[in-house]
């Protein structure tokens, strides 16, 4: 049976990890962080993160993003690719004794694909969300409409809990990559929290592929 650790350590070292990952690099500054301006811009933004994150809205979370995606590439002057964000969040989560799937990791570079595509069509954010259960916790996120159910049920779908972490990964990523205080702060915070909810999706997948075992050896 898989163990779920709650050792507050966990937090602490994949925060570590992240900060990292992410923030020990040199990018060209853009933006002037003097800039009154841009620091609320990211005040504000972190704001919603929080809300989307209280509200377990993965939709709202996704969107808000792509805002501070924009945002930092603005203040680093450079083009900040999301799938190796994604990658290095997997090998991040190796680093820390809790790796994924690499096919999960790559439905969710599809997901973030589809949803990229949506934003960028005349400004617009086409979602079609659903409320989701994952134990008690309601998920709201971005269904899938443009795929066939055949080609769909071809792919390996991340997990709901498990998108939700890594989008949370992928915030503080970003938010690392800013020097000021606050975004220092969120991003320790989001990434903690985003790894955890990763791993114990994970080890809500693990759990259920072993009681499907049994249940087929039993038959």
């Amino acid at each position: 049976m898989v163990s779920i650790c709650r050792d507050s350590r966990l937090h602490r070292f994949v925060a570590v990890l992240l900060l990292l990952s992410f923030a020990l690099r040199e990018p060209a500054q853009a933006y002037d962080l003097s800039d009154a301006a841009f620091t609320v811009r990211m005040s504000t933004l972190i704001a919603k993160v929080n809300k989307y994150k209280k509200n377990n809205d993965e939709c709202g979370l996704i969107k808000v993003l792509f805002e501070i995606k924009s945002e930092v590439e603005g203040y680093t002057g450079e083009k900040i690719s999301l799938n190796k964000m994604v990658d290095q969040a997997g090998k991040d989560l190796s680093k820390s004794g809790r790796p994924i799937q690499k096919s999960y990791l790559e439905s969710y570079k599809r997901k973030l694909k589809e949803c990229e595509k949506k934003a960028e069509k005349k400004g617009g954010w086409f979602y079609s969300v659903r409320e989701h259960q994952v134990g008690s916790r309601p998920y709201v996120f971005a269904k899938k409409t443009n795929k066939s159910p055949k080609e769909e049920s071809s792919k390996v779908s991340v997990p709901v809990r498990m998108s939700w972490g890594l989008t949370m990964m992928l915030v503080a990523g970003f938010l690392a990559r800013i020097p000021l205080p606050m975004c220092q702060r969120a991003a320790a915070a989001l990434g903690a929290y985003g790894a955890q909810e990763v791993y114990q999706s994970w080890v809500g997948e693990e759990e259920a592929k072993e009681r499907k075992e049994k249940q087929n050896a039993q038959q």
